[in-house]
């Protein structure tokens, strides 16, 4: 028959450790007013005793949850997700947060969100390729909730990190064009998605602003096999280009 382990309250901690319950909740919470001599010790102690804090006690108290939540909309094909979702949750876990994942559309994004409210979520990652929704629009779905984009938004006045596209394709195609190259096709992602909107639109201004008309464009959707697929394409079309500037590295 096994034996039931032992169960410590924050009680049986603050007894043991000769202190006060008050002063073993700071501990917990990470608060100050409490000697780092005190401290390693009550640390020592539920380390010693294997307790885990009360969750739900935790969040009541403080009002924080120490978790975030990733919501991942529309996504067809993840191209590096899996990489940066881990570096999202690692991230997280050495600031001393934990990471959700949901998955939801955007008609069902505004119960995303009222749910990640109810999971009482510190703050919310919205990875969202292909939504185009106004500031007004996410600020409403977002009802008070902290929320950072995982796109490129230019123009947009919330909080989003990605790198620039524009800029990004302006390089490639400003490459091509200063080897000598005027025909210059391409192997975009679709531009439902935005980053491969603004990278199919900058790849024609850019040849435009140099005098050049831009050469034949077959989109993929940022997967290994599209972009084989995407340059067959390009040949079979039978127009003539010496340079082609492709979307991502694994096309």
């Amino acid at each position: 028959m096994v034996q039931k382990r032992q169960t410590y309250t924050i009680r049986d901690i603050a007894q043991q450790a000769n202190v006060s319950y008050q002063t073993v909740s700071l501990v917990i919470n990470n608060k100050p007013g409490v000697s780092d001599a005190t401290r390693k010790r009550i640390l020592a102690l539920m380390d010693a005793l294997d307790y885990h804090p009360n969750r739900v006690a935790q969040i009541l108290n403080s009002n924080q949850s120490r978790t975030l939540e990733l919501i991942i909309v529309d996504v067809q094909y993840g191209g590096r997700l899996a990489d940066s979702t881990k570096i999202m949750a690692s991230t997280a876990k050495d600031m001393g947060y934990s990471l959700l994942i949901s998955e939801a559309e955007s008609r069902t994004l505004a119960a995303a969100f009222s749910n990640a409210a109810a999971r009482r979520v510190d703050g919310v990652v919205l990875y969202a390729p292909r939504l185009r929704f106004s500031d007004d629009e996410m600020l409403a779905l977002a009802n008070g909730l902290p929320m950072v984009r995982r796109d490129f938004m230019p123009g947009s006045k919330l909080a989003w990190v990605g790198f620039d596209q524009v800029y990004a394709t302006r390089l490639a195609t400003e490459h091509l064009i200063s080897l000598g190259h005027k025909r210059i096709a391409a192997v975009p992602p679709d531009a439902d998605l935005i980053n491969g909107y603004w990278r199919l639109l900058t790849w024609q201004n850019v040849l435009h602003e140099h005098g050049l008309e831009p050469g034949p464009s077959v989109a993929g959707d940022y997967s290994m096999k599209s972009g084989y697929e995407a340059a067959h394409k390009l040949v079979d079309l039978n127009q003539p280009f010496t340079g082609l500037v492709v979307g991502t590295d694994t096309m």
